[in-house]
């Protein structure tokens, strides 16, 4: 059956909702099909159509229903496949219907919120006026991504360029998204008629916006031989000549900011006294990478980094003004630390400037022109085969879940096993290894050395892939940095960083946050996708990864002994709540929030029989509880 971009983009929505749901607020009970059909009032009609060896089966008591998932594909690291949803409601018991996607979706995000009307008229804290802004708050976000992944899909499903493994095409073939966001596609504050323009799905280009502004106005950062504004505006005139009043600067925005800012009286007032001047679009057109906000140009030496007056899945997305200082102090001790040098296996895309307005009045406030300057490591042809963790482990765009087809990764690994002549699961594992050497152990490695850990989640996650394995890994992100207590000394003999000194956590904040974004977002989401692809099943990926861990272990000198043994030994995980965060509608970027979305997971790296059967690494085959 030929499926159309609507009937994908149900299908995709349904998946990333029901396993948020299924993670986070009501895990089911599991039941072999055939047992369970035998023990209920089950329809002949419901019997044939099931096809998974599995159920699972949920209770809805606030709408008085019961939910049937006929299983697919169970994972133990974190995303279930399904190929049909059965409801009936409780009073007639042998009525079970079939439930359409959307339908479903509406259901239990009612459940959702009635069981905490319920919960505010025992007294709970929140208001059932709260509750009901929060209930159409992610309603209305559910649906605008779905509506837009079906607008993507529409656009590009025959597009070659979603098969490309080169930087900027895997940058914007993310046509569903973040595979732990229930809404993973939701873009607020970007309305229709811009999607062409300044979504990365849909390939638009367009001109940056920019303005001149004082000096006394403005604040900039560099570890570059030439500051900041001058970079930029060499960056501009190699495109096109342009003259700024004596003294000014120049600030490139976002088109989308530049609309916002113009709105703004304290910005009017600016232009008004000539302390500011817009001077419109110049320049090359750019492209916006996965992030939306990270503009690339395939000619220009350097990407930018804006803030937008867009909610994007979970957040409003800013440049804040701590994390400009941060990006690049981090850069700057990750050279002189020799770490780089002596792993050339791991790369940074680094964020050596920055320059903002300072908004008169409020100057230690994000004024909105907040600009980093991030390096451009893959124009022409250097992005050829470089592209995220979470592209290559995005599912297939031409199919349903639970109806197969072949993801980017799997391509990649069906051409190296025709190509050396092996069999698939014996290059995958190879392929596998290989990832884990570049990216996860080259990520322990340096917060064990030098106490830095990154924030390191599939998004901003790059992997060199041209000859098919993996061979190198980039970071980006001038935000995500964890700096460890233990070694601060060590950090500032190295590199004057105390001005990052908000930046320095202990070691058990570290663990949890650095478990959750390099293993159950990264690592798990590749281990799923290889086992979803029928090329490595999970639990031997599992035990591969515990083996791994095992060995690093061994050569491990500082912090990374005890993180290791943290990822062993703890039944359970601290792992973000994406849905339950669309829930209570927070966003965790705002001050005090970000550490306010977590809960637990059941960690798959824990093996509960460890210590009584004296399991040892070497022995593995001895004594297999993967």
């Amino acid at each position: 059956m030929l499926l159309t971009p609507r009937a994908i983009a149900e299908d995709a929505s349904f998946h990333a909702f029901i396993n948020g749901y299924l993670r986070e607020v009501d895990g089911g009970h599991w039941e072999v099909s055939e047992l369970w059909c035998s023990r209920h009032a089950v329809p002949r009609w419901l019997r044939n159509t099931l096809q998974g060896r599995e159920l699972l089966a949920l209770a809805l008591p606030a709408q008085g229903m019961q939910l049937v998932l006929d299983v697919a594909y169970r994972s133990q690291v974190g995303r279930h496949h399904f190929y049909a949803a059965f409801l009936r409601h409780n009073h007639d018991m042998a009525q079970w219907q079939a439930a359409e996607p959307l339908y479903l979706l509406i259901n239990l995000v009612r459940e959702v919120y009635l069981c905490q009307t319920g919960a505010a008229h025992r007294g709970a804290s929140f208001t059932g006026d709260a509750i009901k802004c929060n209930e159409v708050e992610l309603l209305s976000r559910l649906l605008d991504s779905y509506q837009l992944m079906t607008r993507y899909l529409e656009t590009r499903l025959s597009d070659p360029a979603l098969a490309s493994i080169d930087f900027i095409d895997s940058e914007q073939a993310l046509l569903f998204g973040h595979w732990l966001n229930p809404t993973p596609k939701s873009k607020q504050g970007m309305a229709f008629w811009q999607q062409a323009h300044y979504s990365p799905e849909l390939r638009g280009e367009f001109k940056l916006h920019y303005f001149s502004v004082a000096p006394s106005l403005v604040k900039e950062g560099s570890v570059l031989p030439q500051a900041t504004s001058a970079v930029l505006l060499a960056e501009l005139n190699r495109v096109e000549a342009v003259t700024l009043p004596k003294g000014h600067v120049l600030i490139p925005v976002h088109p989308l900011q530049a609309h916002f800012l113009l709105l703004q009286d304290w910005v009017r007032s600016l232009l008004a006294e000539g302390l500011m001047s817009y001077l419109g679009e110049r320049g090359a057109p750019y492209t916006a990478t996965s992030s939306v906000r990270t503009v690339f140009r395939n000619d220009a030496e350097w990407m930018l980094k804006f803030s937008i007056p867009v909610r994007i899945t979970n957040s409003l997305r800013n440049n804040k003004r701590d994390e400009l200082e941060d990006g690049m102090a981090v850069e700057r001790y990750l050279r002189k630390s020799g770490f780089l040098d002596a792993n050339p296996q791991f790369g940074l895309v680094d964020d050596p400037g920055y320059i903002c307005v300072q908004r008169p009045g409020a100057e230690d406030e994000a004024s909105g022109f907040e600009v980093v300057l991030r390096r451009n490591c893959f124009a022409g042809d250097k992005g050829q085969g470089v592209c995220s963790v979470l592209a290559l482990a995005q599912a297939p765009y031409d199919a349903t879940l639970a109806s197969g087809g072949t993801s980017l990764l799997k391509k990649i690994i069906l051409g190296l096993a025709e190509d050396e002549g092996r069999p698939r699961r014996a290059v995958a594992l190879d392929w596998f290894d290989a990832y884990w050497r570049c990216a996860i152990e080259s990520l322990i490695l340096l917060y064990d050395r030098y106490g830095i850990a990154l924030e390191a989640h599939q998004q901003n996650s790059l992997l060199e892939v041209s000859g098919g394995y993996p061979s190198r890994y980039y970071y980006r992100d001038n935000q995500g940095f964890y700096l460890s207590r233990q070694y601060q000394d060590t950090l500032y003999e190295i590199d004057d960083m105390l001005t990052m000194s908000e930046m320095f956590y202990q070691d058990d904040k570290i663990f949890s946050a650095i478990a959750y974004y390099v293993f159950i977002n990264q690592l798990f989401a590749v281990i799923y996708r290889l086992g979803a692809d029928g090329l490595v099943d999970e639990p031997s990926l599992l035990a591969q990864c515990r083996r791994h861990l095992h060995g690093l272990q061994e050569r491990m000198t500082g912090v990374g002994r005890d993180f290791i043994r943290f990822l062993l030994t703890s039944p359970q995980l601290s792992s973000k709540t994406n849905f339950l965060a669309r829930i209570n509608d927070i966003d965790e970027l705002h001050d005090g929030m970000e550490h306010a979305v977590y809960a637990p997971v059941d960690n798959p790296l824990y093996v509960a029989a460890e210590a009584d059967c004296g399991y040892r690494w070497q022995e593995k085959e001895d004594c297999h509880v993967a």
